[in-house]
């Protein structure tokens, strides 16, 4: 509110606040009188009780008593009617005052408040005011212009192009580049390492060619190669000796001869056979092991589990001068501990026909003895991933796993690793077996 805005409401407060003196002047001039009377009349009484109680006549207590009230209510009366007339003085003297003064202290006033900065406060007030309204309709105007310059898609594309730069060097797109070449990089690496993958994979198969020639020359340089090319060597030396007493059967015609040449190479032939089936069955077992899921069905697989060792064995022998003595020699030997007689059923399963432990004396080796007649796969156990599962391959020295229920992937460790194994007769290591238990 403005300097003279309030000295204005001040002389109208001052003015209701005169009339409102004058009511309350009447009113209590009214009361005044009836207090007036009510007073005199409790004073008398009180007086005249004062006096009685003295013992004086009632004509001069009436008298006294009168004289002193009227004494009293005329002090009374006096004080009351100097504060009512300073009341209604107050004002006359301060209207005469306001009339009389009023110029010179409004001047006195004027110059007071250009001398303290008054004046100068309220002309700064003024114009801050002022500046604040102008200020707010030149940007209301501002941003109108701002806005009819956006409306169109041309203008605002030319003021997106213009702060282009500015917002690509600002720390908040910095921050989203790199978030996003963080993001990026990552799928890159994957990529990069999915690219890798392939190309290795392309140069191991390229690889293919000469590991197999290493493998070739690897196995004809070792003892399962030469023992496999002796083998077919002396096959096919015992065929061309064959043929050539054929041959000299044919020349002398001696049918007996022939009959018996044919019976020999017959058994000569099942001989070879068996050698070479021995031969190929060795190299199996004691290289990446026999694969029993493939023995057809009725086969017989016999399993020793043991070791390979030493055995004193008994033997007549002729000294110097060919007399027969019998001596100790140690050879080696398959010490069996446990032997497994099954019976292929095809696709790696087997009946068991019997299981050395099932005759043991020991009661807690029988008790883990599997029964005749019960069907079970076996081979050794490999573990991928944290999973394990039953391979069916038999390798030498190699602890036998078995599994008798297939619907859960339990299997069975038989706690003694295999020494040898015979298929329908045909053995792999030709030792003689020693029964340890």
């Amino acid at each position: 509110m403005a300097f003279g805005e309030k000295q204005q409401r001040i002389d109208e407060l001052h003015a209701e606040l005169a009339e409102a003196n004058q009511k309350v002047e009447l009113m209590v001039g009214d009361l005044a009188l009836a207090r007036t009377v009510s007073a005199i009349a409790e004073g008398v009484e009180a007086e005249l009780l004062a006096f009685r109680d003295t013992g004086q006549l009632e004509e001069v207590a009436e008298a006294e008593t009168k004289v002193a009230v009227i004494a009293r209510e005329k002090q009374r009366m006096v004080s009351e009617l100097s504060v009512t007339l300073q009341d209604k003085k107050y004002d006359d003297y301060a209207a005469q005052f306001r009339a009389n003064e009023g110029q010179n202290i409004k001047a006195s006033l004027h110059e007071l408040f250009g001398s303290d900065g008054t004046y100068e406060e309220i002309r700064k007030k003024a114009e801050d005011d002022i500046r604040a309204e102008i200020q707010d309709d030149l940007m209301a105007k501002e941003k109108a212009n701002v806005d009819e310059d956006l409306a169109t898609p041309d203008k605002k594309a030319a003021y997106i192009e213009s702060v282009r730069a500015d917002v690509a060097a600002s720390a908040e797109i910095e921050q989203y580049r790199q978030a996003l070449r963080n993001e990026l990089q990552a799928g890159w690496h994957d990529e990069a390492i999915q690219t890798q993958h392939q190309q290795i994979d392309v140069e191991e198969q390229g690889r293919e060619a000469d590991y197999k020639k290493a493998v070739a020359d690897q196995y004809v340089g070792s003892n399962e190669g030469k023992r496999y090319r002796e083998s077919i060597r002396q096959r096919l030396q015992d065929e061309w000796h064959s043929k050539s007493i054929r041959e000299v059967a044919g020349v002398i015609q001696d049918e007996e001869l022939s009959a018996l040449l044919t019976k020999r190479a017959a058994q000569e032939k099942e001989r070879l056979a068996r050698e070479t089936r021995a031969a190929e069955l060795l190299g199996h077992f004691e290289g990446s092991g026999l694969d029993v899921s493939e023995l057809a069905e009725g086969c017989i697989l016999t399993i020793y589990l043991g070791s390979v060792g030493s055995s004193n064995v008994k033997e007549l022998r002729k000294d110097d001068w060919g007399n027969t003595h019998e001596v100790v020699v140690a050879k080696s030997a398959v010490l069996c501990e446990r032997k497994l007689t099954l019976s292929a059923k095809g696709d790696g399963r087997f009946i068991v026909n019997d299981d050395s432990l099932l005759d043991s004396e020991s009661h807690y080796a029988r008790q883990h003895a599997i029964h005749r007649g019960t069907v079970i796969m076996v081979g050794r156990k490999i573990k991928e991933n944290g999973k394990q599962e039953l391979d069916h391959h038999v390798a030498a020295d190699v602890p036998l796993y078995y599994d008798e229920d297939t619907s859960d992937t339990n299997i069975t460790d038989a706690l003694i690793p295999v020494a040898n194994i015979k298929v329908d007769g045909v053995t792999a290591r030709t030792f003689d077996v020693v029964r340890m238990v």
